[in-house]
């Protein structure tokens, strides 16, 4: 059975949204590892619908606004909750994952909150200990309901041609947001910030820190001051820069694993090896 992933804000996928223009057209993209990447497929093609929508590159990094607009009359005055973006084979499993993965999202986006509002006062051990603990908590997520979501298929080659491992991959990427009554979305904030706070992996300071901003925290996005969001999207690209940094260490770890194959394609390349 093949491997699934599940992918909250990978750099593969936030550098695919954040470097590229939407279009209905395939569309080559560098992924972080430089493979090229195409879009073969994607939700509402036959009906010339854009193969990346503005809301979906927005999201990624924390802006609602694009999506609010757009689906504004879906949407009335409940909360929107943090977009999921998930990997899978098949469209039925990238969709099955992404309704399960509602919840781990959530406690990701409130980790970056709290760092955007108290990141000062926190080392990145103790921003690394809040993602962490939020990670593993849980909360009831009773009243949620799809709002909308969107798919696409996509190819991804090897940088080159040279190494004899190189294969296509083709995936979904599914993209998946909900939303949830403004009472509802307070209750699970407050559940989570709970959590935090009865959490043995995290020291004194760091609760302190986070109780400190209990009530900016439990805010609607609607209720937020223009600075407050602007801090907050701008610790979310942080934390999408730091997944593209982690991504390009891994990717060195696995060639570095591959000397003897990488030694023999500079050989042939140079002639020095049929």
């Amino acid at each position: 059975m093949k491997a699934l992933r599940i992918i909250g804000f990978t750099a593969a996928s936030a550098l695919m949204l954040l470097t590229s223009c939407a279009s209905n057209k395939l569309e080559a993209n560098l992924t972080s590892d430089g493979a090229k990447t195409v879009i073969k497929r994607w939700q509402g093609m036959e009906a010339g619908t854009e193969a990346r929508p503005k809301w979906i590159k927005d999201m990624a990094i924390g802006k609602q606004e694009s999506f609010k607009k757009e689906y504004k009359d879906e949407l009335g005055d409940e909360e929107v909750l943090p977009i999921v973006i998930t990997h899978a084979p098949t469209l039925d499993e990238a969709e099955a994952l992404a309704f399960a993965e509602v919840d781990l999202e959530f406690a990701r986006t409130l980790s970056t909150r709290v760092n955007a509002l108290v990141g000062s006062e926190l080392t990145a051990g103790q921003k690394k200990a809040v993602l962490q603990s939020a990670s593993v908590s849980k909360a009831d997520f009773s009243g949620i309901h799809k709002l909308v979501s969107f798919w696409m298929e996509v190819e991804t080659g090897g940088k080159n041609g040279l190494f004899k491992k190189v294969k296509g991959n083709t995936e979904v990427i599914y993209y998946y947001v909900c939303a949830i009554p403004q009472d509802a979305y307070k209750t699970i904030t407050k559940t989570y910030l709970l959590k935090l706070i009865q959490s043995t992996g995290l020291d004194d300071a760091t609760k302190k820190a986070i109780l400190s901003i209990k009530d900016e925290l439990i805010k609607s996005d609607g209720e937020k001051a223009a600075g407050q969001k602007q801090k907050e999207q701008q610790e979310k690209q942080n934390y999408i820069s730091s997944l593209n940094t982690a991504a390009g260490t891994s990717a060195s770890a696995a060639a570095a694993e591959n000397l003897d194959e990488s030694l023999e394609a500079a050989a042939r390349l140079y002639g020095l090896k049929n």
